[in-house]
């Protein structure tokens, strides 16, 4: 294999992630993507099962609540590959490591709000991590005050991620209440940050 093979190669895996405002003109949604999103239609068909099986408030309200987590999980990752992905070895890679996540976390949602609730949480953090993370590459690479709120953004996940780690510990009723308070929380910064003036 030639040097300029390995460079290309490495320059193909190592790319950096789009800055806000690097736009690539006419962008397609994926085939990666695609198949992003399949996976948490497995998700939600799991958090559909259990309702199915518990047609009650109670059973609608657990429901509610795995089923925000989930919405919650997608929109943070679509939107990193929507703003800041590539057509590229580390976006394919860090895909395709969330979808492994989300095939886990896939196993433990049927009963997430009762006997794997636990489970359920640990795979959560773990894929909050990692989108924290490429949403903190992308502060490394953005410049001035749009830095920061990257960098804040990602914090942000981060401190999920603690969040939903300490419900982990918790019995499965409190852990929901947790559950229940992050998504409306959640909900509320994604439409005080979607009303933002833009500058």
């Amino acid at each position: 294999m030639s040097e300029g093979t390995v460079s290309s190669f490495r320059r193909w895996f190592w790319a950096r992630p789009r800055a806000h405002g690097e736009t690539i003109e006419g962008r397609r949604v994926s085939n990666t993507e695609l198949l992003y999103d399949l996976i948490y239609v497995a998700v939600i068909a799991q958090s559909t099962a259990a309702l199915g099986t518990n047609l009650t408030v109670g059973g609608l309200l657990d429901f509610v609540v795995v089923f925000a987590l989930a919405w919650i999980g997608w929109v943070n990752g679509s939107l990193y590959l929507e703003l800041h992905g590539r057509d590229d070895g580390r976006t394919r890679s860090y895909v395709f490591l969330q979808m492994a996540i989300l095939c886990l976390l896939a196993v433990f949602t049927q009963h997430a709000a009762s006997t794997t609730g636990a489970q359920f949480a640990f795979a959560y953090v773990a894929f909050l991590l990692v989108v924290g993370w490429l949403f903190f590459t992308v502060r490394r690479v953005d410049q001035g005050p749009v830095a920061r709120l990257t960098g804040t953004y990602a914090v942000g996940l981060f401190i999920s991620a603690a969040v939903i780690l300490v419900s982990a510990f918790l019995a499965p009723d409190l852990r929901l209440i947790v559950w229940a308070a992050f998504d409306v929380l959640w909900i509320l910064a994604t439409i005080a940050l979607g009303a933002r003036p833009r500058s």
